[in-house]
């Protein structure tokens, strides 16, 4: 029985290892897919924030152009009534 034993043993090591070593390749491919996710999240979020900054550039443009036709539109209105005195 003793030597039986003694036979299995060098097996029983081997597969233990060998269950320890598929327990750290498991563990650093969830690691990997984790470190993955956080990365495509981060990217994700520049990409949101990319899409806000042009979307707050184009809204100060918009109103930019806005205020510069009102201004345009009173210059307009100013010069009609100093013309309308002028005669």
């Amino acid at each position: 029985m003793y030597r039986l034993l003694l036979l299995f043993l060098p097996f029983s090591l081997h597969l233990n290892a060998a269950t320890e070593e598929q327990k750290r390749i498991e563990e650093n491919i969830q690691e990997r897919k984790q470190i993955e996710k956080e990365v495509q999240e981060r990217e994700l979020d520049k990409q949101r924030q990319q899409r806000e900054w042009e979307r707050r550039l184009q809204e100060r443009r918009r109103r930019a152009r806005e205020e510069e036709y009102r201004r345009e539109e009173q210059r307009r209105i100013e010069r009609r009534l100093q013309d309308q005195r002028r005669y």
